[in-house]
């Protein structure tokens, strides 16, 4: 007669048990695998849209929430909570400012976070509008203040070609200011090219973002 080996079964059978364990692993891996994959492919073709030349006001990766800005005369501001609109009045209204002189006010700088310029080049973008009209609200509102512009790039590229990419975006945002007819508070645009840069040339596009930007400060 056949006799049944039990522990010789039962062997077995955890070796079923285990490969199909195995098996089921490698299939959730496997989708964890694909899934990671495909959002660091759209992640990098991201970056890579974005361009070694192209200034981003805003850096950080937190999700912008949007608030409104209320000047005195009760004028509104779309804007992003915590951003540029808000940091500015606010500072207008510090004591900090009517306590500043020109030479405090020359390392308080305020970067944009909705201003963005077409791929190497100084043509603004139809999204920047919506900003441009804050800034022209706000200098119109506060008709004694006086403000610099500034753009800069990262390290990546040519020295003297980054240089004349962003004396010509310091340009064409002063341009399109006067425009708007508040020429009268510019006191100059400058274009700071590499020049203020921290990070390597050849660290990520994400990580160099935060040297391309184009920010203002007020003066006295």
């Amino acid at each position: 007669m056949f006799k049944l080996n039990v522990k010789s079964t039962v062997t077995a059978f955890a070796i079923v048990a285990l490969a199909a364990g195995t098996i089921t692993s490698c299939k959730c891996d496997k989708k964890n695998i694909a899934a990671s994959g495909a959002a660091g492919a759209v992640a990098g073709s991201a970056a890579a849209s974005t361009g070694s030349d192209s200034i981003h006001a805003a850096t950080s990766t937190t999700a912008k929430v949007s608030t409104e800005v209320v000047l005195p005369s009760g004028v509104k501001l779309n804007a992003y909570k915590g951003g540029i609109e808000e940091q500015m009045v606010a500072f207008y209204n510090s004591a900090d400012y009517k306590n500043a002189t020109a030479e405090t006010l020359k390392n308080k700088w305020f970067n944009f976070d909705n201003i963005n310029f077409k791929f190497g080049t100084s043509e603004l973008t139809d999204e920047s509008k919506v900003q441009l009209d804050n800034l022209v609200a706000i200098l119109k509102e506060f008709k004694d203040v006086k403000i610099k512009l500034g753009a800069y790039t990262d390290k990546k590229g040519d020295d003297k070609g980054n240089m004349a990419l962003s004396q010509k975006r310091a340009d064409a945002l002063k341009a399109a200011l006067t425009a708007k007819g508040v020429g009268a508070q510019i006191s100059g645009a400058e274009g700071y090219g590499e020049t203020m840069a921290t990070v390597d040339e050849n660290a990520t596009d994400e990580e160099r973002a935060i040297d391309r930007k184009t920010s203002v400060r007020f003066e006295k």
